[in-house]
């Protein structure tokens, strides 16, 4: 099944945008954390983490699915754009660590700082700790934690708001991730 997923994106000419959230120990897709990036989808153990995080979309964790058919990293960073969306104060530190922090399987996420074109649209909650630390940064003169990566500025939206809503009242702002 997941070589003929795999098939059936290369006869559709790939994929032009994948929409992904993260999940708190940094997973994208149920891509979770381990010793090496998987590259093609493939099927995956979700981590009682991953479970308890989901288990609001069932009756009770025992409905909750041990196991998932997931797109590898590879595939994923196959799109021509990846947009992200992060909320919530919880969030926080891992969307630092995803962004900034060194790019490793053990943070599968990380490894979008190796695309080129993506987008990260996050509530206020979600960015502060990363205003917070690059205001503290600028500050000692630091501009960019990471050797050669240049990012823009974040996508903060009033996520409660209507797109009609949005679209009249909200500036947006993109994170730009490219390493030259």
């Amino acid at each position: 099944m997941c070589r003929a997923y795999e098939r059936k994106i290369e006869d559709w000419g790939g994929v032009d945008i994948q929409l992904l959230g993260i999940g708190h120990d940094g997973h994208i897709g149920f891509n979770e954390p381990c010793d090496h990036f998987p590259v093609i989808t493939h099927e995956v153990k979700l981590t009682e983490m991953t479970r308890e995080a989901n288990k609001r979309f069932f009756s009770s964790i025992d409905e909750v699915p041990t196991a998932a058919v997931t797109m590898g990293i590879g595939t994923v960073m196959a799109a021509r754009k990846i947009v992200m969306v992060i909320t919530g104060a919880d969030k926080a530190d891992i969307l630092y660590k995803v962004f900034f922090g060194p790019v490793m399987p053990e943070v599968p996420g990380s490894i979008l700082q190796f695309h080129s074109d993506v987008t990260l649209i996050c509530d206020e909650a979600a960015a502060a700790k990363n205003a917070a630390r690059r205001a503290a940064m600028q500050h000692l003169g630091i501009e960019n934690p990471i050797e050669n990566l240049t990012v823009s500025e974040y996508a903060i939206i009033p996520l409660q708001m209507s797109l009609e809503e949005m679209s009249l009242q909200t500036q947006y702002y993109e994170v730009k991730i490219r390493r030259f």
